[in-house]
């Protein structure tokens, strides 16, 4: 559906689309011996070694796809993973074997020695701190992380025996920034795609709620052309996730007011991944955390009330919201999906948004509708409450600004009152669930915003407390 930028991209796409394809014509009994050769057809491999090699990533990706244990998103497809340098730094052939021997003296562990008039570093005693690397005057010794563990904010990426990438559940939290950072494709996330087309196909009562993100996705495409698009897809009702976000602005904005008023900071709670960061790695800050919840927990819940008996799904840019449905609302009734795992829907089924005829999407205000870039919960909190006084606020673009100021928090030393925390840089616009670039979305994302006609009730109109 949309011009993919690297061929992991297409690769990924093709191996939805085809399991969805199988699906829809009731033929998953085959899912391991048609999308293989779907994906990978001929003789001749396209990337690797063998096309058998080729097909068995293929295979691990279809994997992805069926009923799994946990509630752990992230996973390592091993048979892609190349295998990366397992050692950070290493000496190249353009060692001089100089006299002044910087890299051996600026060593703090004695890790490098000269051996035949060469550097040569013991791994057994290597930090991996860089520090020859920055003072050899030939720039002979590297400095480089595997894409993986570089991109990983947590550093829950360690090797195996046999020197593949292996993830840490108790540190990881989900974000998927390893998904995106690996070039070989060789990390990948659950998807529910063949839960939510059983649904579908069984003529189930299925509504879809989209968050804000999805504007801009497809360029010249509304709103309202891809609620019409869903229908054609077997969704009864389409909502706005913002809807949920006004909600939480109300709601959260309370939170914060009491906070303000005992003296003590606070933190959002609507990134499922910050809220990862916090419980695994910096547990002494959860009692600042807001127990508001996310837009998405807040719509599933709305619509549960309405009708029991339906089923929801989410489409947004996040992968860590599918480990947020499931610890939120169990297993088997609602489900997150990203919006590249809807594409592929659109694909399967021949629908095209493009085609469609807009319908009228009016669910939310310009509040809930600004959450999908780093500081909007901000912006929208502040304007619901309009205070009186000083609120003096950071937004945490990042997990790595996330981690920088969490480090401050659990000492109470955050120079601020609330910290909006986003594990993804640019926020959710920057998800790995994109199929787009978030610096070629905000300004339509922004639009959209603008554009909203529901009113905005602040707390000094009579929104707030009570």
């Amino acid at each position: 559906m949309w011009e993919f930028e690297t061929d992991v991209e297409r690769i990924q796409h093709t191996v939805l689309t085809e399991i969805s394809r199988l699906a829809i014509a009731r033929r998953r009994d085959f899912l391991f011996d048609e999308v293989p050769k779907a994906v990978i057809p001929g003789s001749k491999p396209q990337f690797r070694c063998c096309v058998y090699r080729e097909r068995a990533i293929v295979q691990e990706r279809v994997k992805l796809a069926l009923p799994q244990m946990g509630e752990q998103i992230v996973h390592v497809i091993k048979p892609a993973c190349e295998q990366c340098p397992v050692h950070r730094v290493s000496v190249t052939d353009s060692c001089q074997g100089c006299i002044s021997k910087r890299c051996k003296e600026t060593c703090p562990v004695g890790a490098i020695s000269i051996v035949n008039k060469r550097a040569h570093i013991d791994y057994d005693k290597c930090l991996e701190c860089g520090r020859c690397s920055k003072v050899c005057p030939y720039t002979a010794i590297t400095d480089h992380q595997r894409p993986c563990k570089a991109a990983c904010p947590v550093g829950a990426i360690t090797v195996d025996n046999g020197e593949a990438a292996v993830i840490d559940v108790e540190k990881c939290i989900n974000c998927g920034r390893c998904i995106s950072g690996c070039p070989f494709g060789a990390i990948g996330d659950k998807t529910f795609i063949l839960d939510v087309l059983e649904l579908i196909l069984e003529k189930k009562r299925v509504n879809a709620v989209v968050a804000p993100a999805i504007t801009g996705q497809y360029p010249g495409v509304a709103l309202g052309q891809i609620k019409s698009a869903l229908k054609k897809l077997g969704f009864g009702h389409v909502f706005e996730v913002a809807m949920g976000a006004d909600e939480t602005v109300r709601k959260e904005a309370q939170e914060l007011e009491e906070h303000l008023e005992r003296g003590e900071p606070m933190t959002s709670s609507c990134c499922p991944s910050f809220v990862q960061l916090i419980r695994k790695h910096y547990p002494a800050a959860l009692k600042y955390m807001s127990t508001t919840p996310s837009p998405m927990a807040e719509i599933v819940a709305m619509l549960e009330e309405l009708d029991a008996g339906a089923h929801t799904v989410f489409f947004g840019p996040c992968v860590s919201k599918k480990a947020e449905m499931l610890a939120t609302f169990g297993p088997g009734k609602h489900y997150a999906m990203t919006i590249a795992e809807l594409d592929a829907l659109f694909d399967a089924f021949g629908v095209d948004p493009r085609a469609c005829e807009a319908e009228s999407i009016n669910d939310a205000t310009r509040l809930g509708r600004s959450f999908p870039w780093s500081g909007g919960v901000t912006e929208a909190i502040l304007d619901y409450l309009q205070p009186e006084g000083q609120v003096q606020t950071l937004a945490a673009n990042g997990a790595e600004e996330c981690i920088q100021h969490l480090r401050k928090l659990k000492f109470n030393k955050m120079e601020g009152d609330f910290l909006e925390g986003m594990a993804c840089i640019g926020g959710c616009a920057g998800g790995p669930g994109c199929i787009r670039d978030i610096r070629k979305t905000v300004k339509e994302m922004k639009a959209f915003r603008d554009a909203a006609e529901k009113p905005v009730l602040a707390a000094a109109e009579g929104g707030g407390r009570g």
